[in-house]
């Protein structure tokens, strides 16, 4: 089993945030994850559950993971990301926040650490039978990533 961990500002497993396409895509060919598929500046791995958004010129500014029990672990702090309750996983990520902010249950960035959470639902709990609200998607972006979402919630 691979092991994802999320560090903020520096990358999620061996993807790194400001690297280019062909570094993120050797860096997860070298764990067993081929590139699946390729949308313009996005690239997904392992069955979609690693997403890739580069810039216009070929730098990783975001990196989202969903739940693939069977390839991989996504860990934030010691803690698997996808068999965590998403209101204590927000928690948890909220502790390291220099500001506390109120639970958001569909899409949600933290601005300091640029840790996203989207759709929390029991559909997405695949350890336990879809019986606790679960986080679709975990995702880390950069400072440009940051801008973009800010501006999109300002519009």
């Amino acid at each position: 089993m691979i092991r994802l961990e999320i560090k903020p500002h520096i990358g999620i497993g061996p993807i790194l945030l400001g690297s280019t396409k062909e570094e993120a895509r050797t860096a997860l060919s070298q764990i067993g994850f081929e590139l699946e598929h390729s949308i313009d500046v996005m690239d997904y791995f392992c069955n979609s559950g690693i997403q890739i958004e580069y810039s216009k010129t070929g730098i990783v500014e975001f990196i989202g993971t969903s739940c693939e029990p069977n390839h991989f672990t996504v860990i934030y702090n010691d803690v698997n990301v996808f068999n965590t309750k998403a209101t204590e996983l927000f928690e948890l990520i909220n502790q390291n926040e220099s500001e506390l902010k109120p639970y958001n249950d569909y899409e949600f960035m933290f601005p300091d650490q640029i840790i996203t959470l989207w759709d929390a639902q029991e559909q997405y709990d695949r350890y336990e039978n879809e019986s606790r609200v679960i986080w679709a998607q975990v995702g880390l972006g950069n400072e440009s990533y940051k801008k973009e979402v800010e501006e999109i919630i300002n519009d």
